[in-house]
């Protein structure tokens, strides 16, 4: 006996309906709409001397959109702005590249400040949202990164030891949620320390009060002035160390019977010491 079966059949035709490549769009501004990132924009950033045209809230909440739909640079907003039916589900289009250029070459030191102070209420909101309060732990990962230029022009960029001209901006993530705490721009030929005390300032304001906060460093950050800044803030901290010849030497002669089986993984041994630079007299553990 033989069965046939029939191929399937496709059907292909135009529509009249609108229709969009981006339908994910949607949850973002939702997203952003239960944060209250537009009502923070419109707040805190006055950028704008005239009424007419894109708002403020309306310029941030649009580049913010079609960088999260894989927008790099200016020239893509152009790809974003052509969506005709998110342009009508939002209730304004992106703006066009030449007039975002215009928006962001407004913007000072002070502007700048009153979007952090905008954000700093953004995420405030977002850990309310997700039940993080008084008395909860969070642990902030610092991290730095070098972001390649592709114009040696670009203000910042300096050509680095990647033989490629590069920003290196410092960045702060929240290990609970795998999400970007703040990020602070720097030029490429900063060290990977520079500036990761008001950096640690400022991510800490983004935190609601009450929150007990482990910070997480690696060995780059390894500075006794930002442990006892941390120390003086209370906050709970682990630095990767680098390894000098008289730490090395330290390390040897700790006796094989102080390690003890790491409790959170599966091989390693770990064991405890006080060591302190030659510097100062503080022992840390």
């Amino acid at each position: 006996m033989s069965v046939t079966r029939e191929a399937p059949r496709v059907d292909i035709s135009t529509t009249d309906r609108p229709i969009t490549a981006q339908a994910g769009a949607v949850l973002i501004r939702q997203a952003t709409k239960a944060v209250g990132l537009a009502r923070a924009v419109g707040t805190h950033l006055h950028l704008k001397q005239r009424t007419r045209g894109f708002s403020e809230e309306q310029f941030v909440t649009g580049m913010a959109e079609a960088v999260a739909l894989g927008a790099d640079c200016l020239d893509d907003l152009a790809v974003a702005r052509g969506d005709l039916v998110q342009q009508e589900l939002r209730g304004f289009a992106v703006p066009a590249p030449q007039t975002a250029g215009s928006f962001l070459r407004r913007f000072t030191l002070g502007h700048i400040r009153a979007l952090d102070v905008a954000l700093r209420a953004v995420h405030r909101r977002a850990f309310e949202l997700l039940g993080i309060g008084p008395g909860d732990r969070l642990t902030l990962d610092f991290d730095s990164s070098y972001v390649r230029s592709y114009s040696s022009r670009r203000q910042g960029a300096d050509p680095t030891w990647t033989k490629r001209y590069t920003l290196h901006p410092l960045m702060c993530f929240v290990a609970e949620f795998a999400t970007c705490l703040h990020a602070k721009l720097r030029r490429g030929r900063a060290g990977s320390s520079t500036g990761i005390a008001p950096f640690v300032t400022e991510c800490l304001r983004r935190v609601p009060a009450g929150v007990h906060v482990r910070a997480r460093f690696d060995s780059a950050f390894y500075s006794s002035k930002l442990f006892a800044d941390l120390e003086r803030r209370g906050v709970t901290y682990i630095c990767g160390v680098p390894h000098n010849p008289r730490l090395l030497q330290v390390i040897r002669g700790v006796p094989d019977a102080d390690y003890a089986p790491c409790v959170d993984k599966e091989q390693g041994e770990v064991a405890e010491f006080g060591y302190r630079l030659a510097s100062e007299r503080v022992f840390r553990r």
